[in-house]
């Protein structure tokens, strides 16, 4: 039996703290507290999460994956010695099961494109999306004005283009370039 608190904290009916009768609910809830919370988030508990938030606009790569493994590994492993080595094996597992699937699709990219990522999406997503609520904002523009006012000022193919890469003059690799460089100006 669990001896942990039920997640997300409750009271019994008795009005004690309700206790987690089921020790899969409960490692769950433990795994949910320390993925979703940033290092140095709790009081008198700096080394307590993982700090999953702060690569979540990275892009999607084996470095990523990697990175992910390493970090979620030590959280977990500082979280609980006893129940870490299980939860690690199921994460481990996880994200090599995963990793079959998405790195035979990422060489295909690369030999492709020569491009070794799961999809350039995420910079193109972030400028003619993202980047164009404040120009909407700010203008009074559509999503297509702000858009095409975003193409014009920093020289770039349309969003249009960038989803339909045939119709430009360029390879996909050219223009993630592009585009990404704009990214990192922007920021």
């Amino acid at each position: 039996m669990a001896t942990g608190f039920v997640f997300p904290f409750g009271v019994a009916p008795d009005g004690t703290i309700a206790p987690d009768p089921d020790e899969e609910v409960d490692l769950r809830g433990k795994i949910i507290q320390v993925l979703f919370t940033a290092p140095g988030e709790r009081v008198n508990h700096p080394d307590f999460g993982c700090g999953l938030f702060n690569l979540v606009f990275d892009p999607g790569n084996i470095i990523l994956a990697a990175a992910m493994e390493f970090t979620i590994g030590a959280a977990l492993t500082l979280r609980s010695r006893k129940e870490a080595p299980s939860a690690l094996k199921a994460l481990s597992l996880f994200l090599i099961t995963a990793l079959i699937v998405i790195l035979p699709w990422m060489a295909r990219n690369q030999k492709a494109f020569g491009i070794f990522k799961l999809s350039t999406v995420d910079a193109i997503n972030m400028v003619y999306y993202a980047g164009a609520g404040p120009y909407q904002l700010e203008y009074g523009l559509t999503l297509q004005e702000a858009q095409q006012r975003i193409s014009k000022e920093y020289g770039l193919a349309s969003n249009f283009e960038y989803h339909n890469p045939w119709l430009v003059d360029k390879s996909i690799k050219q223009l993630d370039a592009e585009i990404r460089a704009v990214t990192m100006v922007a920021r």
